[in-house]
């Protein structure tokens, strides 16, 4: 199951503690990237600059985003790349992904 939630999510720590205790996947990416991917399309909720208001986001919330069960770098590689990756980290942890 793949669920995406609100990017606020993590700030509140009963929602920390409640997805530690759960496998979670962190997509991390760059600033730049997310600029690219949402200059087509701008959030409503983006009333700055798009990279100012990325790095914010980054600055704030990457370090909560790190506790995940697997961090896959998406600025490295491919979507069948990091496909692969997740399965890898996934078995390490002895989780099975057949």
């Amino acid at each position: 199951m793949v669920i995406n939630t609100d990017a606020c999510y993590i700030l509140d720590e009963s929602n920390r503690k409640l997805l530690s205790n759960e496998l979670t996947i962190y997509l991390k990416t760059k600033t730049s990237d997310q600029v690219e991917k949402t200059s087509l399309n701008q959030p409503p909720l983006i009333n700055q600059d798009a990279s100012d208001f990325f790095d914010a986001l980054h600055k704030d919330r990457d370090k909560l985003y790190e506790d995940a069960s697997v961090v896959i770098d998406t600025c490295v590689g491919n979507f069948s790349d990091h496909i692969s990756d997740i399965l890898v980290q996934l078995q390490a942890k002895g989780i099975n992904t057949q």
